[in-house]
């Protein structure tokens, strides 16, 4: 009897923490927006909506996306058509609307190689393409939450991306050195992790 008590809270455990993360109303507007913004009249609009309609939050990312052990993202294949095809690539939007939303998710994000890689990867091209405005939004974050930002963007399996600072992230310490010293410990952090784990 015990046993079958334990089956079933994990069973419910299992099914509401990675089955019912979504909310099926919105995994239909972001399929409709994304298949819409592909059209010639309105596409502008509707990468708009999709982009409004796109996970806010890593949890909210990887509950849609996501892919690994007891679970899989609704929209898992749907994941490099949303994700590395359109909103990596939305260049209609605002860049600080854009910049505030991609540090939100990173904050806290870990990687993973599902479609997570997929977002990691636009951030990486729109962090370097404009490390001045990813700094002056995260400027009103803790260091904890900075801190979390660059161990997801510099996160890898088991493999940082670079051995080096990327040369346009060495200009954060013209315009901040607070948030480069956060930066520069974090990329510290991964290589010595790397380092141990190969010794």
């Amino acid at each position: 009897m015990y046993k079958c008590f334990l089956i079933t809270i994990l069973f419910c455990y299992s099914y509401f923490s990675f089955g019912q993360c979504h909310d099926s109303e919105k995994v239909e507007k972001l399929k409709k927006y994304y298949s819409n913004s592909y059209l010639v009249s309105d596409s502008l609009l509707y990468r708009t909506l999709f982009f409004n309609e796109f996970p806010s939050s890593f949890k909210e990312l990887n509950c849609y996306y996501g892919f690994g052990q007891n679970r899989r993202g609704v929209l898992v294949e749907e994941a490099k058509g949303h994700i590395f095809e359109l909103f990596n690539n939305l260049n209609s939007i605002n860049d600080t609307v854009y910049y505030n939303k991609i540090i939100k998710i990173a904050i806290g994000g870990k990687w993973n190689a599902d479609a997570i890689f997929y977002f990691q990867y636009g951030l990486w091209s729109k962090v370097l393409k404009s490390p001045d405005l990813t700094v002056y939004l995260l400027n009103k974050y803790s260091d904890y939450e900075i801190s979390n930002f660059f161990d997801f963007f510099f996160d890898g399996n088991n493999h940082p991306k670079w051995e080096v600072l990327p040369v346009q992230l060495e200009e954060i310490s013209k315009q901040n050195k607070k948030i480069y010293s956060i930066m520069e410990k974090s990329f510290d952090n991964k290589w010595n992790t790397f380092r141990e784990a190969t010794y």
